[in-house]
């Protein structure tokens, strides 16, 4: 029998003391304070001698019995005045007593009876939160939105009254509690940190600054305005201070930061001399560099010799051989044809490449796309403000503003439509990730990281029509990667990441010439008395879904400049759409939604625009990214041909097509893939004109160049990446397929080199598992790796590299709770992405009647419920697992 409990009683209503001992594991004293005679209290505190905390007594009873003897049984014969509640075991149940006050009388006297194990009312214990969710910052602007002001909702999108989630963020403090970047140092190259700034003391104090622009002078920013404030805001997204009830909180707020001034005062970049030696400072502390700068032309650029060889260095030789990590912008040129693999620095597959997303996890307008990219986080939009954080103190920054008490200090801070925009804002925000993953577990390589961060990220926007899942089972495009970081997630598997093998690297290369057609991009048209000038109608692309491999043949209707929906389903046939109007994305999306399979845009016969001529004019089909269908643009008189051919000739099918150049690389080695680069030579004299992809054996297909605005040759010699193939299997065919889509002039692939990493396996089967680990976990090789036959959220590639147990759950499969904000808790718990999964929550155990569906697009969902009346108990029920 388990040791009784003894409770000092002080009987306030008679003024008498007075002492009751319930039965209950481990023993402790409490003095509890009766209420008034004719209350009836629901719950009575007693404090904890030595604790400092409350417990509180119900007014529910526990009773266990002996073995062998039914407890419901034993209830009953000793008052049949109590309700039973609920049967928990034979043994083991809960009564209901008229009061909390009642519930301790009946409960001391059921203690002493024999055959009782334990007997006490329903309590609450005083115990530390220890949650997995870390309180919320006393900072004033940390919640999503304060008055008029966009504050930090991009560490928690969600609305500080009532906690509904407001969008995608980095869901941080499911990090914190872990770690909040202690001991590691994050190096901004950028144009100086103001040194003073009192919201970054802590975070600047003592890390290794420098001016490799001024060897010897102040790290202090090099120039003033918008400009001047970007390496200031850059450090108070990763380490401004927290709670100290003014301004905001970094993502990895007790990290260091360092100012590494690599601009002069002419805005300039220093030399390739100078950013070598930064590349190769040697400062063990410094794990992270920050580059918050990148292209900004239409010619590809990337780094000279000097650098390549300090980069490197420092990817195998920093931090003691485990390499310096390089987090880099995708860049801001999206509405100008820019593109991440255009950037030698970023496309590096030792670099962590950052795309931009608006709050609602699309990614941002300005944002390029490219292959190239690993992850994305929240940077703002010019419709939507920028991220509030850190300015230039007084009037240098950009923020020109003066307040008035009590907020005289956002002087100093930037946001809403002063923020900082770009994807220069979130790439620290994953630097102050990383600093957290490696302040959790510092032996991470930076092979591990990246690793880390693609399989913890999470894809918010799911209507995103590039969204392709490769052949790891892994969600990936072109213009967030692999998703959104997630923080939590991030440090969460960190923790106990057991490292990557060796890797292997397998270069394929073969030499040409192939020939690269010239304008072969094209409108088909087959049928009966085809015209010969409708045959093949010239095109250019848009900058949406592409016709990489051919549409089927279908009839085409006319739906003039498609203002409204068509009435008539368009299922199996392609839509000609004239300009004019509603905009080409407004067009596009109502052929869709009548289910046409592709459209062909012809211009308009005349029009007042300078930016696409009216009338036989050929331009790009721009705005139309998340179309949902491929489409093309026209001329106009081919157009109104086109109409006439679908109006009068019955037989007459529409195709969208292509001519590329085809380069096969046949690659025998059995690897799981980790790196996909593609080292391309051609003499082609219009750089802009090519569309260059790289299929998979698998069938995943990269983007490594679509036709742009580039007048220059090329590309003569240009190294491209692509993460999209990430543990895909690259035993196969390869294929590389270069096609012209603009008129005037044409050129050959002299050779082009496949260069693949990854670690060695056997794979019978070509789904990325090793076989052995297959066979070891489930017998056999059929169950590949977008299974979860554990349902714990966590896939079997995912498993397979973070050396779990995919049959076994990894995770508690019960909700985790923690204080959310005061009055509010915040229940999460593992999720299958896209998977409902339900709670039952109430005030008494028997009757949790309040239905609560949760569905994530990661492998958490939570939910914000208040606590009182409407919320006292909650439970996953057997169905929701």
């Amino acid at each position: 029998m388990k040791p009784s409990v003894a409770l000092a009683l002080l009987a306030a209503v008679s003024g008498s003391a007075g002492e009751v001992r319930f039965k209950l594991p481990g023993a402790v004293v409490l003095e509890i304070t009766l209420p008034k005679s004719g209350t009836a209290p629901e719950w009575v505190e007693a404090k904890a001698a030595g604790h400092g905390g409350s417990w509180w007594f119900g007014h529910q009873v526990v009773v266990q019995t002996a073995p062998g003897l039914d407890a419901a049984k034993w209830l009953g014969a000793q008052s049949d005045s109590l309700p039973l509640v609920l049967r928990i075991r034979p043994d083991l149940v809960i009564a209901e007593a008229p009061d909390a006050v009642a519930a301790i009388g009946f409960a001391s006297g059921w203690a002493a009876l024999p055959g009782v194990v334990a007997a006490y009312p329903v309590c609450r214990q005083p115990v530390s939160a220890g949650s997995a969710f870390a309180p919320a910052p006393t900072d004033d602007f940390f919640p999503a939105r304060v008055a008029n002001v966009a504050g930090q909702w991009y560490l928690e999108n969600r609305d500080p009254l009532n906690g509904t989630r407001l969008g995608a963020d980095l869901n941080v403090r499911a990090a914190w509690p872990v770690t909040r970047g202690e001991g590691v140092t994050v190096a901004v190259g950028d144009v100086g940190i103001e040194l003073g700034h009192p919201e970054l003391q802590p975070a600047l104090l003592g890390a290794p600054h420098r001016n490799f622009a001024f060897p010897g002078g102040s790290a202090n920013p090099v120039l003033g305005g918008t400009l001047g404030a970007h390496g200031t805001s850059i450090a108070g997204l990763i380490a401004a201070t927290p709670g100290n009830s003014v301004g905001m909180s970094g993502i990895a707020p007790s990290a260091k930061v360092a100012s590494w001034v690599v601009f002069d005062s002419a805005a300039v970049l220093v030399s390739d001399a100078r950013l070598s030696e930064m590349y190769r400072f040697s400062d063990p502390s410094v794990a992270i560099q920050n580059h918050s700068w990148g292209t900004g032309g239409d010619v590809p650029q990337g780094p000279t010799a000097l650098e390549s060889a300090a980069l490197d260095s420092a990817y195998s030789q920093g931090r003691g051989g485990l390499g310096t990590v390089m987090v880099r912008i995708a860049g801001n040129r999206r509405t100008l044809g820019g593109n991440a693999n255009d950037d030698g620095w970023g496309n590096d597959p030792h670099a962590i490449q950052v795309a931009s997303v608006r709050p609602d996890g699309r990614v941002a307008s300005y944002s390029n796309p490219g292959a190239s990219i690993l992850v994305a986080a929240p940077g703002g939009d010019y419709d939507t403000g920028g991220l509030f954080t850190t300015d230039l103190t007084g009037f240098a920054g950009a923020n020109l503003l003066g307040f008035l008490p009590p907020f005289e200090y956002l002087g100093d801070f930037r946001f809403n439509a002063l923020g900082m925009i770009g994807t220069s804002a979130a790439a620290p925000l994953v630097s102050g990730t990383v600093a957290l993953m490696l302040s959790a577990t510092p032996r991470l390589s930076v092979r591990d990281v990246r690793t880390i961060l693609a399989l913890s990220a999470v894809q918010w926007d799911t209507a995103d029509p590039g969204l392709q899942t490769n052949a790891a089972g892994l969600r990936v495009g072109h213009n967030t990667g692999f998703g959104v970081v997630d923080a939590g997630d991030a440090v969460r598997l960190s923790r106990t990441w057991p490292g990557l093998p060796a890797a292997t690297n397998v270069p394929v290369t073969v030499e040409g010439p192939f020939a690269v057609a010239d304008d072969s991009l094209r409108v088909e048209v087959t049928g009966d008395g085809i015209p010969a000038a409708l045959a093949s109608v010239r095109c250019l692309p848009s900058n949406g879904l592409h016709p990489d491999s051919p549409t089927e043949w279908l009839p085409l209707v006319d739906l003039g400049v498609s203002t409204n929906r068509p009435a008539a389903s368009l299922a199996g046939k392609g839509a000609l759409i004239e300009r004019g109007g509603p905009s080409y994305a407004a067009k596009l999306g109502l052929a869709a939604e009548a289910g046409a399979a592709f459209a062909v845009l012809l211009n308009n016969a005349s029009g007042t625009s300078t930016d696409c001529p009216p009338g036989d004019q050929l331009c790009p089909l721009g705005g139309v990214e998340f179309a949902a269908i491929p489409a093309v643009f026209i001329g106009h008189s081919d157009g109104v041909a086109l109409r006439e051919l679908a109006r009068t000739n019955a037989s007459a099918r529409v195709r969208l097509a292509t001519r590329p150049a085809v380069v096969h690389f046949d690659v025998a080695a059995s690897l799981r893939c980790e790196s996909v680069r593609l080292r391309l030579r051609t003499n082609h004299p219009l750089r802009g004109d090519l569309r260059v992809t790289l299929r998979s054996p698998s069938g995943t297909r990269s983007l490594l160049q679509a036709y742009n605005a580039d007048e220059t040759p090329g590309p003569k010699d240009w190294t491209y990446s692509s993460t999209l193939h990430l543990f895909e299997p690259t035993e196969g065919i390869w294929t590389l397929e270069v096609t012209d889509e603009g008129a005037g002039s044409s050129g050959d692939v002299l050779g082009a080199t496949l260069l693949l990493e990854g670690v060695a396996i056997t794979d019978a089967d070509h789904d990325g598992l090793d076989d052995a680990w297959e066979r070891h976990r489930f017998g056999g090789l059929g169950q590949g790796p977008a299974g979860d036959p554990d349902e714990d959220g966590w896939t079997n590639l995912r498993e397979s590299v973070a050396g779990t147990d995919p049959l076994v759950r990894d995770r508690p499969d019960g909700p985790s709770i923690g204080e959310w904000n005061p009055g509010m808790i915040r229940v999460s718990l593992p999720a299958i992405p896209g998977v409902v999964r339900t709670l039952l929550t109430g005030t008494r155990l028997d009757a949790l009647t309040n239905r609560v569906d949760l569905v994530s697009p990661g492998t958490e969902a939570s939910a914000i419920l208040p606590v009182g009346d409407g919320v006292r108990f909650v439970r996953l029920p057997a169905s929701s697992q």
